[in-house]
Formats: structure tokens, sequence, C-alpha cells
């Protein structure tokens, strides 16, 4: 199995012990989205640190606090009205992309590659706290997978950085 990529993760450390008590995951951007928020909610909003609330609650409380027609138009804004007014601490927004070839002929050797860029930012002043890349390519595995394994990895980093926050 041959897989490159790279991972970085960055954490403001003016955040150390900042005891925040919740976050909400907003909806990822880019075509393979539902993967990385599957990824991000299975192992983030279970957490005896700080309270996370997944996307599909977030989708649901945009419509419930009538916010979801502002979504339409400025998603960002309404995310951070969302998370104000569910008292949360901080928005985990994420951006991801994934190329499978269509067509690969033998004298090309194209791979499948997938990435994520995810960040944890503070509602008060959209700071950044967390931050975290990853990227992955292969010749021999599908673009699906190796999303769940560039999600996973941020998952990874994105716990080492809530469990400095509490």
């Amino acid at each position: 199995m041959l897989i490159s990529g790279c991972s970085t993760i960055s954490f403001n450390e003016r955040y150390k012990d900042a005891d925040w008590n919740k976050i909400i995951i907003a909806p990822f951007e880019g075509k393979m989205a539902n993967i990385a928020e599957r990824e991000f909610e299975h192992a983030l909003a279970i957490s005896n640190n700080i309270d996370v609330v997944p996307t599909s609650i977030v989708m649901l409380q945009l419509r419930e606090h009538k916010l979801d027609e502002l979504y339409s138009v400025n998603a960002m804004e309404a995310i951070i009205k969302l998370a104000k007014i569910m008292n949360a601490d901080g928005i985990i927004v994420g951006e991801v992309e994934g190329y499978a070839p269509s067509r690969i002929s033998s004298s090309d050797l194209a791979a499948s590659s997938a990435s994520i860029h995810a960040k944890l930012l503070d509602v008060k002043n959209l700071n950044t706290v967390v931050s975290s890349q990853q990227n992955e390519s292969s010749i021999f595995i599908g673009v699906k997978a190796l999303m769940e394994s560039v999600s996973q990895k941020s998952v990874e980093e994105f716990q080492e950085g809530l469990s400095l926050i509490k």
C-alpha cells in the first residue's frame, strides 16, 4: 500500500486552559463533506471534557431558530449567530477536497487524493484556536478511503487541541 501524506496542527497557546464548555461543528464545505462530518461527529460528539454539538443537530437548530434562510445566503454569519444563541464557545469549520482519476491508462499512474483543512474558531472574535490540515494521495486506495483517513487524522489532532482547552 503506497500512501503519501502530510500533517500539520496548530494550536493558539492563548487558549490553553480556556475552560470552554461547548463547541459546534458547522457543516463542512466540499463534495465529500459528509464523510469528514461523520468522522468528526463520531469521535467528538461524546466527550467528557466539552459538549460538542454535531452537524446534524446544528442544521436542525438553524431551522428551529429561523436561520436557515440566512444560512443559504451567508452560511458563516448564520453559524456565528447560532453559536451565540446556543452559548457555544467555539465553532469547528472545515473544507474538504477529493480527487479520483476518471480514467487510468497503462502509461499513467494517476493517484486519488483527499485533503481536509479544519479549524476551531473562537465565537467571540473568530480567532483560530486549533487548525489541522491533512493531505493524502495513493495510486492504490480510493478517494473515499483516503477521505476517511485524512478526516480521522484531523480528528486526532482536534482531540489533542481540545484537551489543551479544557
